[in-house]
């Protein structure tokens, strides 16, 4: 049943990557991390837009981190499946420790922020505590694989071929265009 749970996790991690890949992403992370109560560097947010205030699209800094962010949660799970603890698992955890709590701390507008949180601990739990075990280990289990095969493979299939009748979440849409952007601009 962990491994599983490890599978799901996994899912979820290589889903919102995948949803990342497009090019608008780069103004998300502009966004978040300009709002940030946390991030109190001003020169920072100013450092997220190309030429601020003139010009508030995104600057290379803001696509470097959210390009970044995406192989961050590409290759770090993954490193996290295949090690079975370790110094390996140490380093993904702690990267995955970092991605998380920086996700948290910008309190993005529109996220469900409790699950960065779950994740943190989540991730401890299946690939830290039990990290002997493997996300393949599910293969024992025939009627774990097709419950998972229908639960990760009809969600997003359907997710994206109708998005208007499947929610973003089962889909693993996070961040594939399906959420309105909107950005408030003001001057003296």
């Amino acid at each position: 049943l962990l491994a599983g749970a490890m599978v799901v996790q996994l899912a979820i991690w290589w889903g919102a990557a995948t949803s990342k890949l497009n090019h608008h992403f780069p103004n998300v992370v502009t966004i978040m991390v300009s709002n940030s109560p946390i991030l109190r560097v001003p020169a920072l947010k100013r450092a997220m837009y190309r030429r601020y205030p003139d010009d508030l699209r995104p600057s290379g800094l803001a696509a470097t981190l959210a390009h970044g962010g995406t192989v961050i949660e590409f290759v770090f799970p993954l490193v996290l499946a295949v090690s079975s603890g370790g110094t390996p698992t140490t380093i993904a955890l702690a990267v995955m420790l970092f991605f998380h709590l920086f996700i948290t701390s910008c309190f993005p507008m529109g996220v469900p922020i409790e699950w960065n949180v779950l994740f943190l601990y989540s991730m401890f739990v299946l690939f830290g505590h039990d990290a002997e075990l493997s996300p393949l280990d599910v293969l024992d289990e025939p009627l774990i694989v097709l419950v998972l095969a229908i639960g990760l493979l009809v969600g997003p299939v359907l997710g994206n071929l109708r998005p208007d009748k499947v929610s973003f979440l089962p889909g693993l849409r996070y961040y594939a265009g399906n959420w309105a952007a909107s950005l408030w601009l003001f001057r003296k």
